[in-house]
């Protein structure tokens, strides 16, 4: 067993550098469906935000979208920010979020933890989502299985005249 002195070493929340507040260009990199524990019918998606441009670049944002009437003009100006369609019906898996872009506006909240300890996290704000565009380059396009054609039952052909 190592022999180790922490009275130095700061607590894994201490060490978290929070993003400070501000806009960021974001890229949705996960959603994961959950459900509330004080309310198991409430159900809502975990985004995990990853920053793609300037200094705080692949640091990751995490958010939530409640799908309470209370929450529902929240989800419908984030939809709208990553570009869905909210104008029609839609059934709202969570892969159809991931790879999609946005803007967010994070600002910093305090609250006294069940410690009575005052913590400060850094949180999408209500009304913090907003389109971004991004410029050719800035993301990485997605890798697709390449296309694999069966050319075993094809009539065989006089391939003299192929541009390859």
């Amino acid at each position: 067993m190592p022999e180790l002195n922490l009275a130095n070493t700061p607590t894994a929340e201490e060490a978290m550098e929070k993003i400070p507040e501000g806009l960021y260009n974001v890229l949705v990199d996960a959603c994961k469906q959950d459900y509330g524990k004080k309310e198991p019918h409430n159900e809502f998606y975990s985004l995990s935000l990853k920053v793609i441009e300037g200094e705080f670049r692949d640091k990751v944002i995490n958010d939530s979208l409640f799908f309470t009437e209370k929450a529902l003009p929240r989800v419908k100006s984030a939809l709208t920010a990553m570009g869905i369609d909210v104008t029609k019906k839609l059934n709202l898996e969570p892969e159809l979020l991931v790879g999609k872009t946005c803007q967010v506006d994070v600002i910093h909240q305090t609250y006294e933890d069940k410690n009575g300890k005052e913590q400060t996290t850094a949180n999408v704000s209500f009304d913090g989502y907003r389109p971004w565009n991004p410029p050719a380059g800035v993301i990485p396009p997605k890798t697709e299985e390449p296309e694999v054609m069966d050319f075993s039952k094809e009539e065989s052909a006089d391939f003299e005249d192929a541009p390859f």
